[in-house]
């Protein structure tokens, strides 16, 4: 389970980035809102799944 906490926000990053590389004109208004959560999760969820994680186990 440790690895899918470290490595979930990569796998995520690389499919958005693959959506917006692709797909950037036909979706345009979706561009700034996967940027938007990508930054969120990278920067806020993960440190707490990780702190969660190391203060039990």
């Amino acid at each position: 389970m440790k690895w899918l906490i470290m490595f979930g926000p990569v796998f995520e990053i690389v499919i958005y980035a693959f959506f917006s590389r692709y797909w950037s004109e036909d979706y345009k208004e979706l561009k700034p809102i996967i940027v938007v959560q990508i930054v969120l999760y990278t920067f806020l969820i993960t440190p707490l799944l990780l702190w969660g994680y190391y203060l039990k186990h």
